[in-house]
């Protein structure tokens, strides 16, 4: 066996190593995710027929009340809590009495209004209510008066001479003017007291209304579950998760780890048979499965602070980052299995699975449509709009009347969106962490106004014209055989950059018949042509292009001759056969669809300027002769491309090219 072999078998079996650790590694953080309780094995739905057996109680449990019934005694106790006034003034400076309590004008006042005991309070406290009756603290003693007992000093003088001041007219206005300003007010409100008070009775107050004992029947086979059923199974769930079985939690995390581990394998069947370019990268594996786990870890936290918090995860950022990076079908395909093993994490599985699955397909739909950022906003306009919507008609499928809805949730729903936007940044620390390229820094590279492209058109426009028919040819095939379309177009930009250095070596960019290789040998002129690849791969990572794209420079002349340099050394020294290492590029060999694809159209398009195009048949050939050579060189035995893809990327680049060249019948004189 050879060293190349060994090698290649070496990198199969590593690889193949990494993906089970990748896999096995996701699968164990999947199931530690798992929440510390049970999962309650019933689904319902108030108003909806109890699907299962007949369901007695495993255990003696409270029964807990409902949200409305709490609320009301809340209320109840709160209006029955007196209001707590003392003797005193709120004011120190001011004496805590009537002055001249026995002037016969104040005795006289008293014995008109038919009160004993005057109780004046400054002004009545803001945001509290007027209610009949209050409480009067006197030495740790407290006697109830009615409300209207109370006089209020800033209201004068109503209430002051009786009822619609009748007896006003006893006085004098001397009399009367001199009564206001003899009175002062004797009581304070004590604000802490009346608060302590109704702390303390709210406190009395208890959750449960009764117990459900063991082997009570809680709900049966097809009857309606009401709002009774609804709570006693609210309980059920509740008590139930909350119970401690070490047993239980032991077999529950197996059933977790088996069901994750399915969906693992559904995740490694599916890119093994559909997109088998992303199981061979670890990096691109590796992204999409911490994507996955980051989105449940995410879930995890949120379902720490309560069951509506699970609304506020921004589960919709896990398809439109990996439709920055990779197809739609990958992004959607991933975001269900993450949302179904969410769904394992929630008490609420199947809300939770359609809710985010309904919003993240419509995010990657419309993601998919993306040119430029600012959409994003746009787009995660639309998805919040969609949450509420689907929340808002699972909740009327839940026959929740519209007062007793939690609004709350639609404002978590609303965060979200906001929330959402994090995919910007992470989109952006992908590409750094896992050395990815996203869809929309390929539009911006692809841009002709980018600095490098533009100084590739003014330092060697020969070479920037081949690059442009060379990205058409490209993007045409890949097309055909389900590639990435974007990358390769963006990668046919740049990958002949190197020859900036020496644009004249190259025929594409020579004119008025001036050949500067007529001055060199044979050997130094192909170490030149050579070169432009080491160049290029210089030049690519000083203006910091991903190195997705520097592969393509690498490997788009693979480790083949150039001929022409070649067969003329051959001709001068037809001994020196141990010369061709000399005449090949360093490689390494495509070991893509999309580097293959390149390869091809890269040199079909080089040829084509270079023969007579006078027939659609001269193309044909021309194409099948230069693949052809490709692969008996081998150069397409590390690429993951089928023969079946080869031909239909000849006849694709043969199309293109008679497009190009436009063949058509002559016209006579």
């Amino acid at each position: 066996m050879s060293s190349n072999r060994i090698l290649s078998a070496w990198s199969r079996l590593s690889r193949s190593a990494g993906q089970i650790a990748f896999f096995l590694s996701a699968l164990f953080l999947l199931t530690w995710l798992y929440p510390d309780y049970r999962s309650f094995p019933y689904e319902y739905q108030k108003g909806r027929p109890w699907m299962y057996a007949d369901l007695v109680s495993p255990m003696d449990y409270a029964l807990l009340k409902s949200r409305t019934d709490l609320e009301r005694e809340k209320e109840e106790v709160m209006a029955r809590s007196p209001l707590i006034f003392k003797y005193g003034s709120a004011d120190p400076d001011e004496p805590a009495s009537i002055q001249m309590e026995k002037d016969s004008l104040v005795l006289k006042w008293k014995e008109l209004l038919g009160k004993e005991e005057l109780l004046i309070l400054q002004r009545w406290p803001d945001g509290i209510p007027e209610k009949e009756t209050f409480m009067l603290i006197e030495g740790g003693a407290g006697k109830t008066y009615l409300a209207e007992d109370l006089l209020i000093l800033e209201r004068w003088p109503q209430g002051f001479f009786g009822p619609d001041d009748s007896l006003i007219a006893s006085f004098s206005v001397a009399e009367s003017t001199s009564l206001q300003e003899r009175i002062q007010a004797n009581l304070t409100f004590d604000e802490f007291l009346t608060a302590q008070i109704q702390k303390d009775r709210l406190a009395q107050l208890t959750p449960y209304e009764g117990k459900v004992k063991k082997g009570e029947g809680i709900a049966y086979e097809g009857l309606i579950v009401d709002e009774l059923v609804l709570r006693k199974l609210d309980a059920l769930r509740t008590a139930y998760m909350r119970s401690d079985d070490s047993g239980d939690r032991g077999r529950e995390l197996t059933g977790v780890a088996i069901l994750n581990g399915l969906l693992m394998l559904m995740l490694y069947l599916f890119l093994r048979r559909f997109r088998p370019y992303v199981l061979s990268d670890l990096s691109q594996l590796g992204f999409v499965l911490t994507s996955w786990i980051l989105m449940a870890a995410t879930a995890r936290l949120t379902l720490s602070f309560g069951s509506s918090y699970l609304l506020l995860a921004p589960f919709t950022v896990l398809p439109v980052v990996l439709r920055a990076f990779f197809d739609t079908r990958i992004a959607l395909f991933v975001h269900v299995l993450s949302i179904m093993s969410i769904g394992l994490l929630s008490s609420e599985g199947l809300s939770i699975v359609m809710l985010h699955f309904i919003a993240g397909f419509y995010a990657i739909i419309s993601v998919d449509l993306l040119y430029k950022r600012a959409q994003l906003f746009l787009t995660l306009a639309k998805v919040v709009t969609l949450y509420l919507l689907v929340y808002f008609a699972f909740l009327l499928f839940q026959d929740v009347p519209i007062r007793e809805m939690p609004w709350k949730d639609f404002l978590f729903l609303g965060i979200n969106g906001l929330l959402a936007l994090s995919a910007f940044p992470l989109i952006y620390l992908s590409e750094k962490v896992f050395g990815l390229v996203s869809d929309l820094s390929l539009l911006e590279l692809i841009d002709t106004n980018n600095p490098l492209l533009r100084e590739l058109s003014e330092k060697a426009p020969g070479t920037f014209q081949h690059s442009l028919q060379v990205a058409n040819l490209a993007e045409a095939a890949v097309l055909k055989i389900g590639g990435n379309t974007l990358m390769i177009r963006a990668a046919a930009m740049y990958h002949d950059i190197g020859k900036m250095r020496n644009p004249m070596f190259f025929i594409e960019n020579q004119g008025g018949g001036v050949n500067p290789h007529d001055d060199l040998g044979y050997e130094e002129s192909a170490k030149i042509i050579i070169d432009h690849v080491k160049e290029g791969v210089r030049l690519a990572r000083k203006n910091d292009l991903p190195e997705n794209l520097i592969d393509f420079i690498r490997t788009h002349h693979g480790t083949s001759r150039v001929q022409y340099f070649y067969r003329q050394h051959l001709k001068n020294m037809p001994d020196a056969d141990e010369a061709e290492d000399r005449f090949r590029y360093p490689g390494p060999k495509p070991f893509s669809k999309e580097t293959a694809v390149l390869m091809m159209a890269d040199a079909v398009e080089a040829a084509s300027r270079s023969v007579a195009r006078d027939s659609p048949k001269v193309i044909s050939d021309l194409v099948d002769a230069i693949t052809e050579q490709q692969m008996a060189d081998g150069q397409f035995e590390e690429a993951e491309i089928t023969l079946g893809e080869i031909g239909r990327i000849r006849e694709e680049l043969k199309n293109k090219l008679n497009d190009i060249y436009h063949f058509r019948i002559a016209y006579p004189d």
